[in-house]
Formats: C-alpha cells, structure tokens, sequence
C-alpha cells in the first residue's frame, strides 16, 4: 500500500487527537480502535436515577465512541453492563448505524464465551445495549501482570477461537478482536466482547469501504491496515485472534511503535519477530501454530477459526500439529514480496533485486542441502536397519545352533 497525502493526514490528525498508540505496556494494555470519525461525549453522570429502567453505578471501559457502566436494572433487580454512545443525543446517523449494527451482530449470537445481549432500547434519547456483566479483568490487564503459561495461553484463546467460530457461521466477522475486548470472569473464562464495528454477511451495506482503516492497529491484520475492507474476511479475524496469542506468549503484540501510523506501517511491510525469540519457553510447535495465523497472506493462515481451535487442541492433547513452519526459501520469497513496493518507492530496485536474488539463491541452495542432508540420514537409517536385521538373524541362529548342542548333551546323540 502506498500511503498517500491524504492519508497521512487522517492518520497525523487521529495522532494529535489521541489516538497515538502508547508504548511498551500500554500498548497492550486498551490500545484505541480506529474509526472514520470522532465525536465529544455527552453521556449521563454516575448515579443518575433517571436513566429508563437502570440505575448507573460506575464507569467500566470508554473506547473512542462508545462507554460501558456497570448498572442495575430495577425491575429484574439484577447488575448488568450498559453500552451506550459517548455523543448520546447528538450521535451522528454514522454512529447510530454502527451502534445499531453492533446490536444486530451480537444479538445474533449464542455461545458460552460471547457476553449476552439482554436488551436493545433508548432511554431520554441515548441509545443503549444492556448485556452481561462479567465480573472480572480484561485480557488486556490480565497481560499486564507477566506473560502466561504457553498451555494456559493456548487453552485461552482456543476458547475463544471457539466462539469466534460460532461468530463466523452466523455471517458475522468482528474486525477488532484484541485483548481488551476480551473479558475473563473469576474463574478465568474468557468472553470475547466489543462487536461495534463487526462485519455482519447479508445485512446490506458495509458501513465501511476500501480505503477505510478502522479496528486497533496492534492487532488488525494487514489487508485491513491496507485499507481493503472487501478483502477481509474470516481469516482476518483468524489473525487477530494469533495476534492475541502472541501478547499472551509475550507479553506485548506483534508490533508496536511510537503512532498508530507507524505500527500500520509495521504491519503491512514486516514480519514479526517469532514469540520463541523473545520468550524461549514457548514450544517450537506453538510458535509455528502462532506465526501461521499472522502471515501476511491470508491463503497461508489457517482457513477457519475452527482449524485454528482444533490446532490448538492438537498442541494441548501432545497431539502433532497440522502447522508446519516455513523453509527458507519461503521466508526469502515471503520478503521479496513486502519489500518490493518499498523498494520500488525509495528508488533502491536495482539493491532490492539482487538482495532477492541473493535470498532466493541461499534459499534453493540451503533447500538442496537440507534435502542431501535428509537424504544421507535416511541412507544411514536404512545402513543400520540392516544391520539389525543381521544381528536379529544372527542370533537366532546362534540361539538355535545352541539349543542344538544342549539336546545332543542331554541325549548323547543328535538323532530325536
């Protein structure tokens, strides 16, 4: 993607309005979502008693156009979240649209780790969702405290994978799972929340169009930091959720720098640095599962979230993983492909076509070697295959040469 003028100058102004990504933790922490547009907030103060059915209790999470309270309904006399727009009344038609859709997409789901929906109304003219109340931490706090165990990491996000899978069959494709957006309750089940600016299959129109980049740069994959919303899809979502596996592994997301332009940037033209390089514990076969799901090209990614569950289920039941890492020359070939547009940009083709044809050469040439090598061990495994196989033979004729001699002992004789 070439970044043009007006481009920049979008992403520049979400910089100097907030949304420069933070360092280092807070990064991981709630890094904000990307939309087309901001707005100021005129939500309703805490302990306001006349808000319809509910009484607000105390702010839980504010996104860039949304805010979440923890409050009680009256007549069912219960705690539950409650969504509303941080532009209340003076919401624009795009937002309502959005927050609309968010109630569509969630709605339609049920699975034991998506929060519920409860209700969808309008209280003196704010719009609001109510939903579960998970008592717990985000993923993202979580995180906070110290990369977990790889089989804790593991069943998390399979779990997850789970309910985003459910997501997918029902045409709904969330575009901005993160680790914030990830509720864990007491007991440390994860529920996958946040469905504000989903990809919803036959609902019309997108409220987005290529060219548009929304959800948090951190975690998005690179067709959608590309601006190319039509090509997202399932698989996007699939990055995502390694993305969130990365951080879990980690402790930090696959990429991250000082503005959001720049983690776009990141995103789009470099690979990231495998989780076992920074955290050597983590297992050669979950850290293949993990950097498949954030290739570059979406073909190479798992197909379904479903595939990707079940990888995980391999990993945690000693099972052998379907994965399989890459070989040199893909890697090589993997970077002649982000690095071209780069290249051809900054002037450097002709430096860039011989550091290709370098890469590709030492790719053939270790390929060749490596299937020498493998062809030699497979010649010696054979060698001492037969070897065993005369040493077997052998003693068992040693074995019946001297039952032989013991019956003619006994016998005196060696007629029966």
């Amino acid at each position: 993607m070439v970044l043009g003028d007006p481009f920049r100058q979008m992403m520049m102004q979400r910089d100097e309005d907030g949304l420069t990504a933070p360092r280092d933790s807070d990064v991981v922490l709630d890094a904000p979502t990307i939309l087309p547009s901001s707005t100021s907030s005129t939500v309703p103060s805490i302990g306001c008693d006349d808000f319809g059915d509910y009484e607000l209790v105390e702010e839980l999470a504010r996104g860039g156009v949304g805010i979440v309270y923890k409050a009680r309904q009256r007549s069912l006399n219960r705690v539950v979240a409650l969504k509303m727009l941080l532009t209340g009344k003076h919401a624009s038609s795009g937002e309502l649209q959005r927050f609309q859709s968010e109630a569509n997409a969630a709605a339609k789901l049920t699975h034991p780790n998506i929060v519920p929906i409860f209700e969808v109304g309008e209280a003196n003219g704010q719009q609001y969702l109510s939903m579960a109340y998970i008592a717990g931490q985000s993923l993202a706090k979580r995180i906070l405290a110290a990369p977990l165990r790889q089989r804790e990491a593991a069943g998390l996000v399979q779990s997850i994978a789970g309910a985003v899978h459910c997501a997918h069959l029902q045409g709904v494709i969330h575009r901005d799972l993160k680790p914030a957006n990830i509720l864990l309750d007491a007991s440390g089940t994860p529920f996958v929340t946040d469905f504000g600016i989903a990809k919803i299959r036959g609902a019309g129109a997108d409220l987005t169009s290529d060219g548009d980049v929304i959800g948090t740069p951190n975690y998005m994959p690179p067709e959608q930091a590309d601006g190319q919303i039509t090509c997202v899809d399932v698989r996007s979502d699939v990055y995502s959720m390694g993305a969130i596996l990365y951080a879990l592994l980690t402790g930090r997301p696959p990429f991250q720098a000082a503005t959001s332009l720049d983690t776009i940037m990141q995103v789009i033209s470099n690979d990231p640095v495998p989780p076992r390089q920074l955290n050597p514990e983590v297992s050669r076969d979950l850290n293949t599962i993990t950097m498949k799901c954030l290739e570059k090209s979406p073909a190479r990614r798992y197909s379904t979230a479903e595939e990707f569950e079940q990888d995980l289920g391999r990993y945690l039941e000693n099972e052998p993983i379907l994965a399989r890492p890459r070989s040199f020359l893909e890697a090589g070939l993997s970077w002649c492909q982000t690095h071209l547009l780069a290249a051809s940009v900054s002037g450097s083709a002709v430096i860039f076509l011989l550091s290709a044809t370098s890469i590709i050469t030492v790719g053939y040439y270790r390929e060749a070697t490596q299937r020498r090598e493998l062809e030699e061990v497979i010649f010696g495994l054979k060698e001492q295959l037969g070897k065993a196989e005369q040493l077997v033979e052998f003693e068992r004729r040693h074995r019946r040469q001297r039952t032989e001699s013991e019956r003619i002992d006994e016998t005196g004789t060696g007629d029966p």
